[in-house]
């Protein structure tokens, strides 16, 4: 079957630079070193791949074997601007880092960059859930081994072909993440996962606890002032900031004075600079 192409062109409010963005391996939305990957909308299987085509515009080439409307394209466009962080304006962020003193040394790798969110909710706190107590590398080998297990390239799967094959998931390195997957999963297939579900309820799936949503509604809801706290941003602030804490508390209150309502923003570039 001969595939249907469209462009779109997305607009930024500030200047975006897609190749630092591949570059520093963001944690959601692109899962390769290479400015493409697949969505799967109104039951139909897309592919998007991205170029830069000004520093203030990307081109979004859409291919799909079915035909996709107007109202389609419309929604896709509107969903590829949130992700992408199009309508953001970060330069309060950008002072910050330019006065911190650890951040400030990567300050030309942060300019003009976004930090992804996934394309719906499920495939956010998917991704979350695999994230839990493994290095970036593992969670990185995680989600391909889930690809590949469901038959799947350049995208996870959605909540549907997880609940119609949940078997595939023990040919994966998910480990003890399968049920809290499968949990997040039947949540989603009663709630739409294009909006963000209320926190309360989110809480109430078993597998997601205060990391997980504090991390999906940082990245996923854009809240920059969610900060999370695991093992390596213990270490970065102890190492780097030279920061003796007694508690997770005491750390956010300490990231929060430094960085204010981005803090959590602050948190997710000094995890990119310094999770190897």
């Amino acid at each position: 079957m001969s595939q249907n192409s469209y462009e779109l062109v997305v607009k930024f409010r500030e200047p975006f630079n897609l190749r630092k963005i591949i570059e520093n391996e963001p944690f959601l939305f692109f899962y390769d070193d290479v400015a493409k990957r697949k969505i799967n909308a109104f039951n139909r299987e897309i592919e998007a791949k991205f170029r830069q085509k000004s520093e203030v515009e990307l081109l979004c080439r859409i291919e799909c074997e079915e035909r996709l409307t107007g109202n389609m394209m419309s929604f896709i466009e509107k969903r590829l601007r949130y992700c992408l962080g199009a309508d953001e304006k970060l330069g309060e962020f950008y002072a910050l880092v330019e006065q911190d003193d650890v951040l400030s040394r990567f300050y030309n790798r942060i300019y003009g960059t976004r930090v992804p969110a996934a394309f719906d909710s499920f495939e956010a706190i998917l991704a979350i859930i695999c994230s839990q107590n493994v290095s970036f590398s593992a969670y990185r080998r995680m989600l391909k081994s889930i690809m590949k297990a469901y038959g799947l390239e350049g995208r996870l799967p959605t909540w549907f072909e997880l609940l119609k094959n949940p078997e595939n998931l023990q040919n994966t390195a998910v480990g003890y993440r399968a049920g809290y997957i499968l949990n997040a999963a039947r949540f989603f297939s009663r709630n739409d996962v294009f909006k963000l579900p209320e926190e309360s309820r989110l809480r109430s799936v078993r597998g997601i606890g205060s990391y997980s949503v504090n991390l999906f509604y940082l990245i996923q809801g854009r809240d920059y002032s969610r900060f999370y706290v695991d093992v390596l941003m213990r270490r970065i602030f102890s190492q780097y900031y030279s920061f003796t804490f007694q508690s997770d508390s005491e750390l956010e209150k300490f990231a929060k004075r430094k960085f204010g309502r981005y803090c959590g923003l602050a948190g997710l570039y000094l995890q990119q600079f310094f999770r190897s």
